[in-house]
C-alpha cells in the first residue's frame, strides 16, 4: 500500500493509509518515504516538496477515518478470504453510498470479491504493477455487477494518478 499512497500523494490526491498493525503502517510509510529520498537525491524533489507529499498521507489504526475517502483502494494480502473480509468491513464503514472501492489483485475474481458486498456495483479492481511509481498501467478489472460509473470514476482516478488505465473484464490473468 505504500506505493499506491506514494503514488496518490504525488499526484496530490491525499491517500489514508489504513491498517490494523502500527508496524504495518510504518512499512507502508517507510516504503513512501524511501521513493520520496530517491527523487530527493536525484534531483527530481527538494526536502520541503517531498515533506508535503509525505503530509499528503495519513496513516491510521482507525477504520473511522475511511468516511472521508471516495475511493477506497484495498491493498492487502493476496487471499480471497482477507479480501472478502477486510472489503466487507471497509464497506461497512462508510457511510457514504456512492463511495467506490477497489481491489489490488492480480489473480483473484473482483465478481467472487463483489459476493460479500451490500453495493457491487460500486466494486471492481484496481490491480497497479510494481513497482507502482515505474509502471504506466493500472489494469481496471470490470466485474459481473460493476456499474459503469464506477468504472469511469476509477479510470479517472487513476488517469489523475498519471498511470494508463486499461480496462478489462474478470476473467482468470484479467
Amino acid at each position: 500500500g505504500g506505493g499506491i499512497a506514494h503514488q496518490s500523494a504525488m499526484s496530490g490526491v491525499p491517500a489514508i493509509m489504513k491498517d490494523i498493525q502500527q508496524t504495518a503502517l510504518d512499512r507502508g510509510i517507510g516504503e513512501a518515504s524511501k521513493l520520496l529520498e530517491r527523487s530527493i537525491s536525484r534531483g527530481k524533489l527538494s526536502k520541503e516538496e517531498a515533506e508535503i507529499v509525505l503530509n499528503h498521507i495519513k496513516p491510521t489504526l482507525d477504520n473511522k477515518d475511511l468516511a472521508e475517502c471516495n475511493i477506497v483502494v484495498e491493498a492487502v494480502v493476496e487471499l480471497e478470504s482477507v479480501k472478502s473480509a477486510v472489503l466487507k468491513t471497509v464497506e461497512s464503514s462508510i457511510n457514504n453510498s456512492a463511495v467506490i472501492i477497489t481491489s489490488n489483485t492480480s489473480t483473484i475474481s473482483i465478481s467472487r470479491l463483489a459476493d460479500s458486498l451490500l453495493r457491487p456495483e460500486n466494486f471492481c479492481g484496481m490491480h497497479f504493477f510494481n513497482p507502482v511509481h515505474a509502471m504506466p498501467l493500472v489494469e481496471i478489472i470490470r466485474g459481473k455487477k460493476t456499474s459503469d460509473r464506477t468504472i469511469a470514476t476509477v479510470c479517472a482516478y487513476a488517469l489523475k494518478l498519471g498511470k494508463k488505465p486499461i480496462v478489462v473484464n474478470d476473467c482468470p490473468g484479467f
